[in-house]
């Protein structure tokens, strides 16, 4: 009979053969002694060494019970019928017959994943690389099922189909068998469309499968199946859920034909969805293109404030002069030569969207026609206001002279215009004989 031994402080084994206590793999880094002390559960596995002693592994209800529902359930059916209590550091139960079967490094990795769930990928790895290898991984599967450990279970399906070209790779023989022995019709599925389609991929990868793929040691179904998986991927690769469907042989073909058929018509569909959306799309942008136009036309009349009224010509955008108008032949010249025919031509031209640049940049040549109109008009105007100055001062300097002349015309008109009787004669007379008298006097005296 088999000797067994303590391990990491879960109490040490009855007989003889009782060794030191070893580290145990499954437990997380920083789980501690006291931690250890506390385990209400334990399993006897055989030994790394070939010396025929057992080691008796501590666990923790806890902890199985929180990922294996299979452990929870019995954990409390045996508190019902022990008053409460099914187990206790005290009086550890004993679990083993769940690990029964199973190999020492699939005990050792499904207990390590179970005890850090996040850290399963990192374990699997682990494994994979020389821990155990593939037979390790499958036997964690195999105690994930019997266990009833969804999330472990799910997390080391996941894992390997992420890595599948690696990890079915290494043996697909062994994986199909797995799959079928523990009836997971999810990776059953997975490992034959991976299966057909590497065998899919050309001879040297047909050639490196074949090598490894047993079809005498595979399920009675399995071959027939990867066998009808073939033939259907010439119309249409059936998928891990068609296989996971597939009734019997030829159904897969029959799949491929129908699953065809609908990514045709899918396809067909798309592309009249896709062809009237274009139609729409170019509608909406000719509508849109129509509604910028006259919104732009619109803000321009408005800034513009009445064209006619302005003197600005509203048929300049229609590509002719007014015919008629109150600046009907003026306009040339106010505008100072600018062409307004071939502005609007060029304006009507260009479009929705050259109409602005073209009127912006008349707006910009009337603006500078305006200022330099001014500027003449000023200059102008500052030369009559000197002239008139100028003028002014030339009167002034003339106005004495002036006004001795207009005194002796008015003299000589009034004595002109006196009459003709003895009055005047005699003023006249009188006037000679004093004259007269006064230069006879004058002749006396000398």
């Amino acid at each position: 009979m088999a000797e067994e031994r303590g391990g990491g402080g879960g109490g040490s084994g009855s007989g003889s053969g009782s060794q030191p206590d070893e580290p145990l793999p499954y437990l997380a880094p920083d789980d501690s002694q006291e931690f250890v002390r506390m385990a209400d559960l334990f399993i006897i596995l055989p030994s790394d060494n070939k010396d025929g002693l057992q080691q008796r592994l501590p666990l923790h209800s806890q902890v199985l019970s929180r990922s294996c529902a299979a452990v929870a359930h019995m954990l409390a059916s045996l508190a019902d019928e022990r008053s409460g209590v099914a187990c206790s550091p005290a009086q550890p139960l004993d679990i083993s017959t769940f690990f029964a079967g199973s190999s020492r490094q699939a005990a050792l990795l499904f207990l390590a994943c179970a005890y850090s769930p996040e850290a399963a990928p990192a374990r699997l790895q682990a494994a994979l690389d020389g821990g155990g290898g593939l037979p390790a991984i499958t036997g964690m599967l195999a105690l994930a099922h019997r266990l009833d450990a969804a999330r472990l279970l799910h997390a080391a399906l996941d894992w390997a189909h992420g890595w599948r070209d690696e990890v079915y790779a290494e043996d697909p023989t062994l994986w199909l068998s797995t799959a079928a022995a523990l009836q997971l019709d999810g990776l059953r599925g997975r490992l034959a469309a991976w299966t057909v389609s590497r065998l899919g991929q050309g001879p040297e990868a047909a050639a490196a499968l074949l090598q490894k793929l047993d079809f005498a040691a595979l399920p009675p179904d399995t071959a027939p199946m990867l066998l009808d998986g073939l033939a259907a991927a010439a119309t249409h690769p059936p998928t891990a859920a068609a296989y996971e469907r597939r009734a019997g042989p030829g159904s897969l073909c029959q799949h491929a034909a129908a699953a065809a058929a609908a990514a045709a018509e899918l396809e067909a569909a798309e592309a009249a969805q896709l062809a009237g959306g274009l139609d729409a799309l170019f509608e909406a942008q000719q509508q849109q293109a129509a509604e910028d136009w006259d919104e732009g036309w619109d803000e321009a009349e408005a800034e513009g404030d009445d064209w006619e009224d302005d003197g600005l010509p509203a048929p300049l955008f229609d590509g002719a002069h007014p015919v008629e108008g109150p600046f009907d032949g003026l306009l040339p010249e106010l505008l100072e030569g600018v062409q307004l025919e071939d502005a609007a031509g060029q304006a009507v031209a260009a479009g929705a969207q050259g109409w602005p640049e073209e009127f912006e940049a008349w707006e910009q040549q009337q603006a500078a026609a305006a200022g330099a109109l001014a500027g003449e008009a000023e200059a102008e105007a500052d030369v009559d206001a000197w002239g008139d100055e100028f003028e002014a001062w030339e009167q002034q300097q003339e106005q004495p002279g002036a006004g001795e002349a207009a005194e002796g015309a008015e003299a000589e008109a009034a004595w002109e215009q006196q009459p003709a009787d003895g009055d005047g004669a005699d003023d006249a007379g009188g006037g000679t004989g004093a004259e007269a008298a006064g230069s006879s006097s004058g002749s006396k005296e000398l």
